[in-house]
């Protein structure tokens, strides 16, 4: 199916090989000469809390399979599996996994952005940190701010990033109109 794939015979060359390189699943049956399925899962949470794992065994059993996503188990098969289910199982893990990486990076590029706009007290500055940390974080083609002016009756562009030069130009937007419009889900 295209994957790169390393095996180990037991739980501890899995746990070496886990030290010297990043894997995005780990699949383990219960059953193993000396660290058993169980303790490996258990060693490789310790170390890599986020690591996806599948479990699987011929011996299975409501309280393995339970035991097993107690401690962080993502899926639990019971042999014996087909490919077919094996392959979806891999599939739904590493989608999973490749969701809670995305997830991760934004949540790391939305710190990076809060840290730095705390780091200025300029708030043009700070309006143009946030619509470019804005159309970054959420991958979109522009962003801009509108405020309100003092007598409420125009919103007028103070930042904006990834906007056409005609689309700045357009002027204040009278508030009924720009309000009207928003609340229309009109963009």
């Amino acid at each position: 199916q295209g994957y790169a794939v390393d095996s180990a015979m037991n739980g501890g060359e899995a746990l070496r090989k886990l030290e010297a390189k990043r894997y995005n699943l780990v699949l383990s049956d219960i059953k193993m000469p000396g660290m058993d399925g169980v303790q490996t899962l258990k060693e490789i949470k310790r170390r890599a809390p986020d690591m996806t794992v599948i479990m699987f065994t011929g011996y299975a059993s409501v309280d393995t399979a339970r035991s097993s996503m107690k401690l962080g188990a993502f899926d639990y098969l019971p042999k014996p599996f087909t490919p077919d289910e094996l392959l979806a199982a891999v599939r739904k893990a590493l989608a999973s996994e490749r969701a809670a990486r995305q997830q991760h990076e934004r949540e790391a590029q939305f710190q990076r952005l809060v840290n730095t706009i705390h780091s200025t007290l300029n708030l043009r500055e700070v309006l143009n940190l946030i619509v470019t940390g804005i159309t970054r974080l959420f991958v979109v083609k522009g962003c801009a701010i509108s405020l309100l002016d003092r007598k409420k009756e125009f919103f007028k562009i103070c930042a904006a990033h990834g906007l056409s030069a005609a689309y700045l130009q357009k002027g204040p937007i009278a508030a009924d109109l720009y309000l009207s419009t928003v609340l229309a889900g009109t963009p």
